[in-house]
């Protein structure tokens, strides 16, 4: 996984990832709206995936993107 994409998940997050205010993310990046704090996860790894990450990279690092992305919600 590049640096990149790294950059680009923690800098904006998927949408699902959001403030909690249900609108979601309209910007027809693929992510969708929010669906709730279950669906984040899949959003990061949806995110990954769409900017090019391998299924391996994916495995290894959505953990580490998602306890980042939870410990700094801001």
């Amino acid at each position: 996984m590049t640096p990149d994409v790294v950059r680009r998940i923690l800098w904006k997050p998927p949408a699902e990832m959001g403030d909690g205010s249900g609108d979601g993310d309209t910007s027809g990046s693929g992510y969708g709206s929010r669906h709730g704090d279950g669906d984040a996860a899949d959003a990061v790894d949806r995110a990954a995936a769409e900017l090019g990450a391998r299924p391996w990279q994916r495995q290894l690092v959505v953990p580490i993107l998602l306890a980042a992305l939870e410990a700094h919600p801001s």
